[in-house]
């Protein structure tokens, strides 16, 4: 089976109608043209139905996804409900992630999550903390958060590493988790991006915890090929049973030109062409690593 756990699910009017989204859409777009010579947004909006992601997920040969929203105190890129929507259209090929922002206040954030995992089925929650300008590590805001979301069983993704303005990088330093996974030793932590250009940071965190994994999404997009597998090796390097800890992501649809190049299938081939790596390790990082994380069958 495989299984990618970062998908990003986006809706055309909120996106547009949010100022600061939609200057983050911009210039990741600007970004990625600048990094791989080819734009994002070259045959229009990255906005895709389930049936075009799901084309798209089969001429790859992925097996499953999960949809992530993502909630900001000035907007959202889409609703969780309209994510449950799409989730519950497809659910043998769509896992829900719901969008949450910890800066609404416990007394909000708590019953919000025990809804979508309650009336939902949704997996795991995305926490995005550069955009919305927050610490993950902030006691009174995030750890009920945490907390709810321990007691449940899910699992949280969280941006770390990386981003463009208006991102404020101070957030988003993989240590910071640190203390999250500390506190809440029960708790399923994915950092995003292998918390790049932070990896040693990423590297000691897959090491000392047990309930911290790493995605690899979106590495290759702002820096070489080479320096791609190099990542992935000093992880493995680093602590061997890392292995263990690493899983596959795309960040859909962020990446040059999604209307023509099947971004699944390009992420798919990179782990693929990681020589260092057995056949059986790949298939950890490709999908059972995240199969287990989730608690999902085959």
């Amino acid at each position: 089976m495989i299984i990618d756990v970062h998908v990003h699910a986006w809706d055309a009017s909120s996106v547009l109608s949010c100022e600061k989204f939609l200057e983050w859409v911009v210039n990741l777009d600007e970004g990625v043209h600048a990094w791989t010579g080819t734009p994002m947004m070259v045959g229009g909006p990255l906005i895709f139905s389930a049936e075009e992601l799901i084309s798209m997920m089969d001429e790859a040969g992925i097996d499953k996804v999960c949809l992530l929203g993502l909630e900001d105190p000035e907007g959202v890129m889409i609703t969780n409900d309209a994510l449950a929507n799409i989730v519950n259209s497809h659910p043998e090929r769509f896992i829900g992630f719901g969008g949450l922002n910890p800066l609404n206040s416990p007394e909000k954030t708590v019953p919000e999550i025990e809804h979508m995992v309650k009336e939902f089925g949704f997996k795991g929650l995305k926490l995005h903390p550069d955009t919305s300008y927050y610490f993950c590590n902030d006691e009174k805001l995030c750890y009920p958060v945490y907390e709810k979301a321990q007691e449940l069983g899910i699992t949280i993704l969280i941006h770390m590493g990386f981003d463009t303005n208006p991102a404020l990088l101070k957030y988003a330093r993989p240590i910071l988790l640190d203390d999250v996974a500390t506190a809440f030793p029960k708790l399923k932590i994915i950092c995003a991006h292998a918390g790049y250009p932070w990896v040693e940071e990423t590297a000691v965190l897959l090491l000392k915890h047990k309930n911290f994994y790493t995605d690899i999404s979106f590495i290759e997009t702002f820096c070489p090929e080479s320096r791609y597998q190099q990542t992935i090796k000093y992880l493995v390097d680093t602590f061997p049973q890392a292995i263990d800890h690493i899983v596959f992501g795309s960040d859909f649809p962020a990446g040059p030109n999604p209307q023509e190049i099947n971004l699944f299938k390009a992420g798919l081939d990179r782990v693929k062409n990681l020589d260092f790596l057995s056949k059986e390790e790949k298939k950890k990082i490709l999908g059972e690593n995240a199969a287990r994380i989730l608690g999902i069958k085959e």
